[in-house]
């Protein structure tokens, strides 16, 4: 989580409004547990590699499930005005993401047209 600098965390742990996995920031500056761990899931690969705006899920690797939200709102909010966001065990149409911000490394195949040349 970019705002603050913790990982991306879940466990068993039943979240306050679904009751599905709770998924919560933990640790600091990258250290953590292995209940920060998740595989990026290609929903629409292009050639094996994640780009900008390719749909993921983000499967959760010590439970099995996949970083899930949706649009309802709930009368009770843990937090006003946020939304919950879960770990849910089934594929569906509410755990597929899409990154637009970040930091986006460049496709190991590509080189930029202002890279020096290997005999320069």
């Amino acid at each position: 989580h970019m705002t603050t600098r913790r990982n991306l965390h879940s466990h068993t742990h039943r979240s306050p409004l679904t009751q599905q996995h709770e998924v919560s920031c933990y640790g600091n500056d990258g250290n953590g547990d292995a209940s920060d761990n998740w595989t990026v899931m290609l929903v629409e690969g292009k050639g094996g590699f994640w780009v900008k705006g390719d749909p993921v899920r983000f499967l959760h690797e010590a439970t099995g499930y996949y970083l899930h939200s949706h649009t309802h709102r709930y009368d009770i909010q843990v937090i006003a005005g946020q939304q919950e966001v879960t770990a849910f065990q089934f594929e569906n149409a509410d755990n597929v993401w899409t990154a637009e911000e970040g930091i986006y490394l460049p496709h190991p195949g590509r080189v930029s047209p202002n890279a020096p040349k290997e005999d320069d």
